[in-house]
């Protein structure tokens, strides 16, 4: 969930399962960092765990609660969960946050060619600069890079009179 909407940690605590809209393929995180809403991705291929997820536990109010009916889990189990979850999958234990996730989810978005405006607003960054912070992690893209001329050049649209 963390990779596949980019949430915060506390944004992924206190979502509730009325913030999920399945049919827009949305996740709406209110009150997230410096108080502001904003509209997520939501996975298509996690509907199925999630409707799973939410006919065994039946959640009240958070779609992740603690031990207290209505409350939602705290942010060191979350986290916990998280770190095992990672741990199972191969990854070396301990090395890996909720917040490596939403690195990745940045990450591999820009990968994909999306624009920074938009992996801004589904992040939730307020500034663009935090968000160029992702740039540098695509330097073996960069390097493959072909310039526009030499593309034209090799195709022999270039007039070298």
């Amino acid at each position: 969930m963390f990779y596949g909407t980019g949430l915060r940690l506390d944004e992924m605590v206190y979502l509730k399962t009325s913030s999920i809209d399945p049919k827009k393929l949305e996740v709406k995180v209110i009150k997230g960092k410096g108080n502001k809403d904003r509209i997520t991705l939501l996975p298509e291929s996690l509907l199925p765990d999630l409707r799973s997820y939410y006919l065994k536990s039946r959640p009240k109010n958070f779609l992740f609660e603690g031990r207290r009916t209505g409350k939602p889990m705290g942010n060191g189990a979350m986290q916990v969960i998280v770190r095992n979850a990672m741990a199972d999958a191969g990854f070396e234990k301990g090395m890996y946050s909720a917040h490596s996730l939403r690195h990745s989810f940045a990450t591999h978005l820009l990968d994909q060619g999306v624009d920074l405006h938009t992996i801004k607003t589904l992040l939730g960054h307020s500034k663009i600069e935090t968000t160029m912070v992702y740039l540098p992690l695509q330097e073996c893209k960069r390097a493959a890079l072909v310039s526009p001329f030499d593309q034209l050049n090799a195709r022999g649209d270039v007039n070298k009179d």
